[in-house]
Protein backbone atom coordinates (compact mmCIF):
# COMPACT_ATOMS: atom_id res chain seq x y z
CA UNK A 1 0.00 0.00 0.00
CA UNK A 2 2.89 2.37 0.74
CA UNK A 3 4.26 1.76 -2.75
CA UNK A 4 0.93 2.83 -4.26
CA UNK A 5 1.05 6.05 -2.20
CA UNK A 6 4.55 6.83 -3.46
CA UNK A 7 3.50 6.08 -7.05
CA UNK A 8 0.53 8.42 -6.69
CA UNK A 9 2.62 11.18 -5.15
CA UNK A 10 5.32 10.88 -7.81
CA UNK A 11 2.77 10.92 -10.64
CA UNK A 12 1.04 13.96 -9.13
CA UNK A 13 4.31 15.88 -8.79
CA UNK A 14 5.43 14.92 -12.27
CA UNK A 15 2.10 15.75 -13.85
CA UNK A 16 1.98 19.19 -12.23
CA UNK A 17 5.53 19.91 -13.36
CA UNK A 18 4.71 18.75 -16.90
CA UNK A 19 1.54 20.83 -17.17
CA UNK A 20 2.83 24.06 -15.74
CA UNK A 21 4.33 26.88 -17.70
CA UNK A 22 6.02 28.51 -14.75
CA UNK A 23 9.30 27.66 -13.13
CA UNK A 24 8.02 25.29 -10.43
CA UNK A 25 10.76 22.91 -11.46
CA UNK A 26 13.24 25.23 -9.75
CA UNK A 27 11.57 24.39 -6.44
CA UNK A 28 10.50 20.80 -7.06
CA UNK A 29 13.87 19.37 -8.10
CA UNK A 30 15.73 20.46 -4.94
CA UNK A 31 12.86 19.13 -2.81
CA UNK A 32 12.99 15.74 -4.52
CA UNK A 33 16.76 15.53 -4.20
CA UNK A 34 16.53 16.57 -0.56
CA UNK A 35 13.94 13.89 0.06
CA UNK A 36 15.74 11.17 -1.85
CA UNK A 37 19.33 12.04 -1.05
CA UNK A 38 19.00 13.78 2.26
CA UNK A 39 16.49 11.69 4.09
CA UNK A 40 15.55 8.45 2.36
CA UNK A 41 19.06 7.33 1.45
CA UNK A 42 20.66 8.77 4.58
CA UNK A 43 18.41 6.74 6.86
CA UNK A 44 18.48 3.66 4.63
CA UNK A 45 21.14 1.98 6.77
CA UNK A 46 19.08 2.51 9.92
CA UNK A 47 16.08 0.71 8.44
CA UNK A 48 15.84 -2.96 9.41
CA UNK A 49 17.03 -5.35 6.69
CA UNK A 50 13.53 -6.73 6.09
CA UNK A 51 12.18 -3.21 5.40
CA UNK A 52 15.05 -2.03 3.20
CA UNK A 53 13.57 -3.68 0.12
CA UNK A 54 10.25 -1.85 0.62
CA UNK A 55 12.10 1.43 1.16
CA UNK A 56 14.07 0.98 -2.04
CA UNK A 57 10.88 0.09 -3.91
CA UNK A 58 9.15 3.19 -2.54
CA UNK A 59 12.05 5.42 -3.61
CA UNK A 60 12.05 3.84 -7.07
CA UNK A 61 8.25 4.17 -7.26
CA UNK A 62 8.23 7.90 -6.56
CA UNK A 63 11.15 8.52 -8.95
CA UNK A 64 9.79 6.49 -11.84
CA UNK A 65 6.20 7.68 -11.45
CA UNK A 66 7.42 11.29 -11.28
CA UNK A 67 9.19 10.77 -14.59
CA UNK A 68 6.07 9.21 -16.13
CA UNK A 69 3.97 12.07 -14.73
CA UNK A 70 6.25 14.66 -16.31
CA UNK A 71 6.01 12.99 -19.71
CA UNK A 72 2.22 12.67 -19.32
CA UNK A 73 1.88 16.36 -18.38
CA UNK A 74 4.05 17.45 -21.31
CA UNK A 75 2.02 15.26 -23.68
CA UNK A 76 -1.25 16.79 -22.46
CA UNK A 77 0.19 20.29 -22.69
CA UNK A 78 1.72 19.83 -26.14
CA UNK A 79 -1.42 18.39 -27.69
CA UNK A 80 -3.72 20.74 -25.74
CA UNK A 81 -5.87 17.79 -24.62
CA UNK A 82 -7.47 19.74 -21.77
CA UNK A 83 -8.26 22.87 -23.83
CA UNK A 84 -11.71 23.14 -25.26
CA UNK A 85 -11.68 22.98 -29.03
CA UNK A 86 -14.46 24.93 -30.69
CA UNK A 87 -15.74 23.78 -34.03
CA UNK A 88 -13.68 25.17 -36.89
CA UNK A 89 -10.86 26.21 -34.56
CA UNK A 90 -7.36 24.83 -34.62
CA UNK A 91 -5.57 24.22 -31.40
CA UNK A 92 -2.52 26.32 -30.59
CA UNK A 93 0.56 25.85 -32.68
CA UNK A 94 3.82 25.13 -30.86
CA UNK A 95 4.83 28.76 -31.33
CA UNK A 96 1.74 29.94 -29.46
CA UNK A 97 2.15 27.87 -26.31
CA UNK A 98 2.54 29.77 -23.11
CA UNK A 99 5.74 28.21 -21.85
CA UNK A 100 7.52 29.48 -24.91
CA UNK A 101 6.32 33.02 -24.13
CA UNK A 102 7.65 32.60 -20.63
CA UNK A 103 11.00 31.64 -22.10
CA UNK A 104 10.97 34.71 -24.35
CA UNK A 105 10.30 37.00 -21.39
CA UNK A 106 13.07 35.32 -19.41
CA UNK A 107 15.45 35.70 -22.35
CA UNK A 108 14.67 39.40 -22.73
CA UNK A 109 15.14 39.99 -19.01
CA UNK A 110 18.45 38.09 -19.00
CA UNK A 111 19.77 40.07 -21.98
CA UNK A 112 18.68 43.34 -20.40
CA UNK A 113 20.26 42.42 -17.08
CA UNK A 114 23.58 41.56 -18.74
CA UNK A 115 23.41 44.77 -20.77
CA UNK A 116 22.80 46.91 -17.68
CA UNK A 117 25.48 45.16 -15.65
CA UNK A 118 28.09 45.33 -18.39
CA UNK A 119 28.10 49.13 -18.57
CA UNK A 120 30.77 50.22 -21.00
CA UNK A 121 32.81 47.07 -20.41
CA UNK A 122 32.54 43.74 -22.17
CA UNK A 123 30.14 43.34 -25.09
CA UNK A 124 29.14 46.37 -27.09
CA UNK A 125 25.61 47.57 -27.76
CA UNK A 126 25.61 46.04 -31.24
CA UNK A 127 26.05 42.50 -29.83
CA UNK A 128 23.27 43.05 -27.30
CA UNK A 129 21.04 44.41 -30.06
CA UNK A 130 21.63 41.32 -32.22
CA UNK A 131 20.84 38.99 -29.32
CA UNK A 132 17.67 40.90 -28.39
CA UNK A 133 16.63 41.09 -32.03
CA UNK A 134 16.79 37.29 -32.37
CA UNK A 135 14.40 37.00 -29.41
CA UNK A 136 12.09 39.58 -31.00
CA UNK A 137 12.14 37.57 -34.24
CA UNK A 138 10.76 34.56 -32.35
CA UNK A 139 7.87 36.70 -31.07
CA UNK A 140 7.24 38.04 -34.57
CA UNK A 141 7.01 34.45 -35.83
CA UNK A 142 4.34 33.72 -33.23
CA UNK A 143 2.33 36.76 -34.35
CA UNK A 144 2.78 35.69 -37.99
CA UNK A 145 1.46 32.21 -37.17
CA UNK A 146 -1.71 33.73 -35.69
CA UNK A 147 -2.10 36.03 -38.71
CA UNK A 148 -1.67 33.10 -41.11
CA UNK A 149 -4.39 31.13 -39.32
CA UNK A 150 -6.68 34.15 -39.57
CA UNK A 151 -5.93 34.76 -43.26
CA UNK A 152 -6.60 31.10 -44.08
CA UNK A 153 -9.94 31.36 -42.22
CA UNK A 154 -8.81 28.68 -39.78
CA UNK A 155 -9.77 31.03 -36.94
CA UNK A 156 -12.16 33.96 -36.83
CA UNK A 157 -11.25 37.53 -35.87
CA UNK A 158 -12.43 37.03 -32.28
CA UNK A 159 -10.15 34.03 -31.80
CA UNK A 160 -7.24 35.83 -33.52
CA UNK A 161 -7.75 38.74 -31.14
CA UNK A 162 -7.83 36.39 -28.13
CA UNK A 163 -4.65 34.64 -29.26
CA UNK A 164 -2.83 37.95 -29.73
CA UNK A 165 -3.94 39.16 -26.30
CA UNK A 166 -2.80 35.88 -24.72
CA UNK A 167 0.49 36.11 -26.58
CA UNK A 168 1.22 39.67 -25.50
CA UNK A 169 -0.30 39.62 -22.04
CA UNK A 170 -0.32 35.94 -21.12
CA UNK A 171 -3.32 33.92 -19.94
CA UNK A 172 -5.06 35.37 -16.93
Amino acid sequence: MIILAFISLGFLIGNLVGLTSESVVMGIIPLLFTFAGGSAIAFFRKIPKEDQKKSAQALFAISFSCLIGIYFGIFISEYQLISKKNEGENRFTIEQKKYLRTEIIKSVNAIDMRYRLSGSEGRNEKEFYKELNSVADALIKEVAAINNQYKKNEIDSKRAYELLIELLRGKE
